[in-house]
Formats: structure tokens, sequence, C-alpha cells
């Protein structure tokens, strides 16, 4: 992909000649004329990898977040059978270019984001010792607005990159590391010190296998 951008980015089809980051006349004529070179350039704009994280993210809320116990990457990705789509997060191990030997994770999407946006409802439901986490000053700003700040309920999928820095799938839990920053500012609060140490939400659970993909059983 990078050397396709890298060709499609090139401004020698447009008589041009790049140096040192600008562009300058050239002596050959053009070979693209300048509203198709236009078009090329606005739409590799549009698809830029940030753009692309953020569509990734409104389909898939849990992309980026989530890791294997062994720090493998569990990304996004679909297959489609008889115009229905199915989405699973899986480990790289299965992507190509990986080892055959390399130990496989495959977990249906709406699943996972279902049971993980449950959990974190369940926790921001009753919040105090994820406040406490925060500090004694975060805990008693908490106590004097707390009625106030009952969202839970409206928790949704984009909500979850801005809580979550990072979920570890485990055979036997979930651990869930809190954002700071992002905790203090779903209650309001001060904004909490970004180097502190992490808040961990431990979800205690059963990794199921159901023919090839995993499968959750909630043990709390």
């Amino acid at each position: 992909r990078g050397q396709i951008y890298t060709i499609l980015k090139n401004p020698i089809y447009v008589g041009l000649i790049a140096h040192k980051g600008e562009t300058f006349e050239g002596q050959h004529e053009a070979i693209i004329d300048q509203e198709t070179w236009d078009r090329v350039q606005a739409r590799l704009k549009s698809n830029s990898p940030g753009k692309r994280l953020a569509t990734r993210r409104n389909t898939s809320p849990l992309a980026g977040l989530l890791f294997t116990s062994d720090g493998v990457p569990l990304v996004p990705v679909h297959t489609t059978k008889v115009r229905k789509r199915y989405r699973y997060y899986v480990s790289q191990s299965t992507l190509p270019g990986r080892s055959p030997g390399d130990k496989a994770t495959r977990i249906p999407a709406p699943e996972l984001e279902k049971f993980v946006l449950q959990e974190l409802r369940n926790a921001l439901s009753n919040p105090s010792e994820l406040i406490e986490a925060l500090g004694l000053e975060a805990l008693a700003q908490w106590a004097r607005q707390k009625d106030n700040v009952d969202k839970a309920h409206s928790l949704n999928g984009p909500h979850i990159a801005k809580l979550v820095d990072r979920i570890v799938v485990q055979p036997d839990h979930l651990m869930i590391t809190m954002s700071q920053v992002g905790l203090s500012s779903w209650f309001n609060l001060h904004p909490a010190d970004p180097q502190g140490a992490p808040i961990e939400l431990r979800v205690d659970c059963t990794l199921a296998r159901s023919g090839h993909p995993l499968r959750f059983v909630d043990r709390s």
C-alpha cells in the first residue's frame, strides 16, 4: 500500500519535479491532466490512515485496543456469506504471512463488543473504586457531584476508545486498563495525571470454543 501511495503522489505525472519537499516545473510533458491529478490527491487525503482508523473504530469500537496474553494484537476482520456480514477480532497469527504453528485466536466481534460494553456500564454505574483509583481529591470531587454524573446507561461504542487504553484477553478473564484522563473527563473531574498508575478492571469470564471462534462465558 505504501508503495502505491508513493506512486500516486508523484507529481512527475503532471509535468512537475519533486525535490526536498518542493515541486518545480519539469522539462517533460504531463501525461495526466490537472483535474484528474487533483481528484486523485483529494481521494488519497480522504483515505488517510487516521481516517481509516476512525472508520474502523466506528464499525469495530475495540480496534487497536485488544491484545492476547502474549501481547499479540487482535485486529478486526470480516467475511460475507450469503449477503450477511460476519465480523471477528483475530490475532495477527491467523493472518497471512504468520507461522502456521502460531497460536490463533478468533472471537466474534459483536459478542465481544457487547460483553465489554456491558462490563464498562456496570463499572461506571457504581464507580467509587474507579474514582478512588484517581486519588482522594478526585473521590471528594465525585462525591459532591455524583448525582449529576450517572451516565453509564448512555455509554456506547464510540466512548470505549476514550475510556480504555488496552484490553488483554486471558483464558479466564479480561484485563481492561482504563484511561485516567478519559475517566476524569467522563466524570467531569479535574484532569488526572496521565503518568499515574494504570487503573485496571478485571472481568472474570471463560473463553469457550464454539466451532472455530471463541466465545465468552461470564463467571462474575
